[in-house]
């Protein structure tokens, strides 16, 4: 007999017609209930042609003898339905478990799963041991990381899905390679996987899955859209684990949610913590056996979080979460959560584990009394929004974050009209002068008290031999301290949002290399938060308050990692009796529920506060007309120490200034948008001497020439046909320094290469070689790593920030000819754990 479904494509053209109109109404910002068709049934075809139910089976089965191997999508979501009889059959078994779920299940989960009469589906989960894990040469996992391993095999042969919420720097993604390698090996389970990430994250997932899991194939699935439908198209990619964001599984919905998973993970989890999003929606799509989301802040600002990631643990089970009756009380909710969080989340501090590295301090909240400039703008600000419509959201929610950015910096507002901003490091002057702001003391540090106070601290710190991270949630805020840098002549670095990943890689490796000469590395908090280890330093600035507390939490465990050496000291600044003194003052609530909730501390706070500010709850933090900012008449006592001349009139002048063109609509600037033009109306030259051996073009023979930079070749020398006389190259042909000489991929998929000025030869940054990574002698630049190169110029080209120069190294004689191919370090023999299916072609 064979196991085969139901085939009604009437039935499923209304299905996917169902779920297109689901999809269009949360994109429309619909709330209506999300409809959840019942999986079609197997059935079992007899000699006899009759149709009967197949009973799952009743003995529990070896995992390693599911057919593992099948290509067919029916074979494994039927794999999977078994996954689900398994954890019915665990619930239905422990009566303290059904108690702890039953809050979260609706109540026709809860009949199913009493009604569940199968039994066990697997055998118990195998021992995970040092030896099973198979982790490359020189590679082992800790003791606790070795605990997990096996809490997700455990999870995985009981059918529960769960949460892995160690410690932000603990390796949840080395626990999770090494739990998916020992799938392969122990069960013969090679996939199909899928992992969701980040786009700051996606290469330390494949770094880290050759490190841990060097036996599976892994396909990084990203990049353009033709690129990925030849991924898709690949049937060696059936088998695999495909890396990709959460942006290209919304793109490609469709895709994923046709393909059966064995596990499908969700990294930095939060991303599902809205239910109605419509990557929540696609992420409850998916079909899988297994499901693991993986944060190390399970919690952000409500209870409701914890549904949400629920409704992805157990789309088929779970309820939505409803805080509208009277039944529904805060605490009660928190406490059911505290309660199910200890069966289905495994969480590890840093403070329960020895790692042998120095313990955090939190230092005391910094709060400075405003300048009379910002007490002047923030007062003024304050009275118009209380003024005003109080019932428009979007209009308060403007008044509350520029009022934010005042309390950083009262210019910061002119730069918010500038357009194109980027973190180019050669472009924030310009974005200064387009906003009128001045490179001097007077402007960049008197006008805010947190400049004044910084300052003071960066000269404290830099004799005393510290190192600094600054975080801020404002880009303008960015430029600002870059300019404060450049004024004291601090070494920096910069990442924003705007900031290309390859870029992200050089600015750390530059910052954390020992001897380096930053002091400081500036960053946004959300951008900065996720994918970033600088344990270079051992100071942590936050500059501004989220009102999200865990995302501060994340930021300033940048430093706080293994692997490093020294004490970390966390400073926060925050301006005295302003909206921002407010908002730290609601972070403390919510940090108080999300500890309640995850680490069963004290629960001091309630539910109030939610994700997006309502119009009500800004009102709360603007206060009211007898709540304006408390100022004395004029405070010196910070400003004399740094001996700042202030003219009263001059400030006034400008705070009229600033509210005038705040009133009226920040004034646009477009200094950047007319560079981007400039750069794209380049003429790029054309030569006749091929690239390769130097020789000009032969008699009858014309060269090759590459349609995006100015190099020629002969066919010959390239390995392509020869043209004939007379005929021109293909119009859209690229040379081959536009792609990885090593793993193939393409330009456009990592969106940086690293081209030698010698050769044809081109890296990809994974596929670099670390030797390129030395440090010049004023160890703040790399020796080996050019933006630029001799008769650039002459030819036509312009500085790209995709494009990186090097002089290989067989050119440099480091390598032969014969090995330059192999490319024999380590960083270049890398990406070899990555499938050459990932290759994406340049359209």
């Amino acid at each position: 007999m064979k196991v085969v479904l139901f085939s009604d494509d009437r039935y499923v053209d209304e299905e996917e017609k169902e779920e297109e109109e689901e999809e269009l109404r949360l994109l429309l910002g619909g709330h209506h209930k999300v409809s959840v068709r019942p999986k079609e049934v197997a059935v079992v075809s007899s000699s006899e042609g009759a149709h009967v139910a197949a009973p799952a089976a009743t003995t529990p089965v070896a995992l390693r003898d599911l057919p593992w191997t099948t290509r067919s999508n029916a074979v494994l979501a039927e794999i999977a339905e078994r996954f689900a009889v398994q954890f019915r059959w665990e619930l239905r078994h422990n009566v303290e478990l059904v108690r702890v779920f039953e809050p979260f299940f609706s109540d026709k989960a809860v009949r199913r799963i009493e009604a569940e009469t199968r039994g066990p589906q697997f055998l118990p989960a195998p021992v995970a041991t040092p030896e099973n894990t198979g982790a490359a040469s020189g590679y082992m996992l800790r003791s606790y990381q070795l605990e997990g391993v096996q809490y997700l095999l455990n999870n995985f042969h009981s059918g529960s899905s769960c949460i892995l919420a160690d410690d932000m720097g603990l390796g949840k993604t080395a626990q999770i390679s090494a739990f998916l390698h020992l799938l392969k090996t122990q069960h013969t389970i090679d996939g199909p996987h899928l992992i969701v990430s980040p786009l700051s994250t996606l290469t330390g997932w494949t770094r880290e899955l050759a490190r841990w899991a060097p036996t599976l194939r892994v396909v990084k699935y990203h990049g353009e859209r033709k690129g990925r439908a030849s991924i898709r198209k690949t049937r060696g990619n059936r088998h695999c684990v495909f890396v990709t964001t959460p942006a290209v599984l919304n793109q490609d919905r469709g895709f994923f949610r046709k393909r059966a998973w064995v596990v499908a993970v969700i990294d930095e989890a939060h991303v599902l913590k809205g239910r109605d999003t419509i990557i929540s929606y696609v992420a409850r799509k998916l079909t899988a056996c297994f499901r693991l989301a993986v944060t190390g802040t399970p919690v952000h600002n409500s209870v409701s979080e914890v549904w949400s990631l629920m409704n992805f643990l157990y789309p088929s089970y779970c309820a939505s979460y409803d805080n509208s009756g009277d039944d529904n009380d805060p605490i009660t909710a928190a406490e059911d959560c505290a309660k199910l969080l200890q069966y289905v989340m495994l969480r590890r501090t840093k403070g329960s584990i020895e790692l042998g590295i120095p313990p955090r301090v939190d230092e005391p909240t910094c709060m400075i009394e405003p300048t009379r400039l910002q007490w002047q703008l923030l007062s003024r600000m304050t009275e118009q929004a209380l003024n005003g419509d109080k019932s428009n959201a979007t209009r308060l929610q403007t008044h509350f974050t520029h009022q934010r950015i005042v309390c950083c910096h009262p210019l910061a507002l002119r730069l918010l009209g500038v357009e194109g901003r980027t973190s180019a490091q050669s472009g924030w002057e310009e974005r200064l002068a387009s906003a009128g702001i001045e490179l001097d003391e007077a402007s960049i540090i008197a006008p805010s008290a947190k400049m004044i106070e910084l300052d003071r601290k960066l000269r404290e710190f830099k004799e005393n031999g510290h190192r600094c991270l600054i975080f801020s949630n404002f880009t303008s805020i960015l430029d600002l301290l870059q300019a404060l840098c450049v004024l004291r002549g601090y070494g920096f670095e910069r990442i924003d949002g705007s900031t290309p990943r390859v870029e992200r890689e050089l600015s750390m490796i530059r910052f954390n290399a020992p001897g380096s000469a930053c002091f400081v590395f500036l960053l946004t908090t959300t951008a900065g938060g996720v994918g970033v280890t600088l344990t270079g330093a051992d100071t942590v600035i936050l500059f501004d308050a989220h009102y999200n507390p865990q995302i501060d939490r994340q930021a300033a465990d940048r430093a706080h990692r293994i692997g490093q050496t020294r004490v970390v000291r966390v400073h926060r600044l925050c301006l005295k009796n302003t909206i921002e003194e407010r908002i730290h003052n609601v972070a403390l609530r919510k940090a108080s529920l999300g500890d309640f909730i995850v680490d069963g501390g004290s629960c001091k706070g309630d539910d109030s506060s939610a994700p997006a500010l309502s119009a009500h709850q800004i009102l709360l933090l603007f206060g009211n007309e007898n709540q304006t900012i408390n100022y004395p008449r004029y405070h010196l006592s910070r400003m004399e120490a740094v001996d700042f001349d202030h003219d009263n009139s001059v400030e006034d002048a400008m705070v009229e200034a600033l509210l005038r063109n705040w009133a009226e609509g920040l004034p646009k600037s477009h200094a950047t948008t007319r560079e981007i033009r400039d750069v794209r109306s380049a003429v790029v030259g054309v030569t006749h001497h091929c690239f390769v051996c130097g020789e000009i073009m032969r008699p009858l023979e014309p060269l090759y020439h590459c349609a995006v930079c100015p190099k020629a070749y002969h066919a010959d020398c390239i390995g392509e046909r020869r043209l004939k006389a007379g005929v021109v190259g293909p119009r859209r042909w690229t040379c081959p320094r536009h792609s990885c000489v090593s793993c193939g991929k393409v330009q456009g998929f990592d969106g940086a290469v690293f081209m030698c000025t010698e050769c044809p030869s081109s890296f990809c940054f994974d596929c670099l070689d670390s030797r390129y990574f030395e440090l010049d002698e004023t160890r703040t630049q790399f020796v080996h790593i050019q933006r630029e190169y001799p008769g650039m110029e002459a030819e036509g080209m312009v500085s790209r920030r995709s494009i990186y120069y090097i002089a290989c190294l067989r050119c440099c004689g480091l390598l032969s000819s014969s090995s330059s191919s192999a490319s024999s370090s380590s960083r270049e023999t890398e990406s070899d754990a990555v499938s050459d299916d990932a290759v994406v072609p340049e359209n």
